[in-house]
């Protein structure tokens, strides 16, 4: 499909090869060159949000702000979040413009762009952790905050917050009642579009019983969590798959 030129199979690849997802190897700077040739013939509001990626992942932040800004332009609203930490972060963590970020993040949120709501409750959940004791007003209006936002990524199928979600029920995070079922359920939903730290935090759940799944036992339940884990990379999981193999469990 990607030598036919099928965009959708080129734009499924790119991200492979810049991410280095299932199995491909990691490559922003060959992603990069295929996304420059892409560019001269057309300049699609696609390829220039994924060649922000690769630049970013090269560690050239300002080049990649500049063609995450050409998506924008172009009409791909999506790319509000990137182009809120390109603006904000440079790839080792360094802040740079932290006012630059959250204004980006503030527009993309105003069009539910998912990512900009995703990290501006990652941010939210910063600033509750730092409110005293006695600031109740504020931290109600946080947690109302956190959860609608990582509600709305979740119903988008936000794999990273339903993942958050499922911490926050689990752990109990941002003064929410713990509640397991509900934090199984988040992580099974962000296990669906293979994340696999949720695979990796439901086989804990598994072994250490704060779920009974009901239509298998437990360990069968972990095996499908570990193998879908250690074909997603999960280096636990892997070694935990590589040691039941070794033990003639499966």
């Amino acid at each position: 499909s990607f030598d036919k030129r099928n965009e959708y199979a080129m734009f499924t690849q790119l991200v492979n090869v810049i991410y280095g997802r299932f199995g491909i190897e990691k490559n922003p700077e060959a992603a990069h060159e295929v996304l420059e040739r892409l560019l001269e013939v057309d300049e699609c509001p696609h390829w220039h949000m994924l060649n922000g990626d690769a630049l970013y992942a090269l560690g050239k932040r300002e080049e990649a702000v500049y063609h995450y800004e050409q998506a924008l332009e172009g009409g791909l609203t999506e790319v509000y979040g990137d182009l809120a930490i390109a603006r904000g972060v440079e790839l080792d963590g360094t802040l740079v413009d932290w006012d630059s970020m959250m204004d980006t993040l503030e527009e993309g949120t105003e069009v539910a762009d998912v990512a900009s709501m995703y990290y501006t409750a990652l941010e939210d959940c910063s600033l509750y952790e730092q409110c005293e004791e006695d600031e109740t007003e504020q931290k109600d209006t946080l947690r109302e905050l956190i959860l609608t936002y990582l509600q709305e990524c979740s119903d988008y199928k936000h794999t990273g917050a339903n993942e958050l979600l499922g911490d926050i029920y689990r752990e109990g995070k941002i003064d929410i009642p713990i509640d397991l079922v509900r934090a199984w359920e988040y992580y099974v939903r962000g296990s669906e579009f293979m994340n696999a730290s949720c695979f990796e935090k439901m086989y804990d759940m598994l072994l250490t019983d704060e779920i009974q799944v009901g239509q298998m036992s437990n360990e069968e339940a972990m095996d499908l969590c570990m193998i879908n884990g250690a074909r997603l990379h999960d280096a636990r999981l892997l070694v935990e798959t590589v040691e039941a193999y070794k033990h003639g469990r499966l």
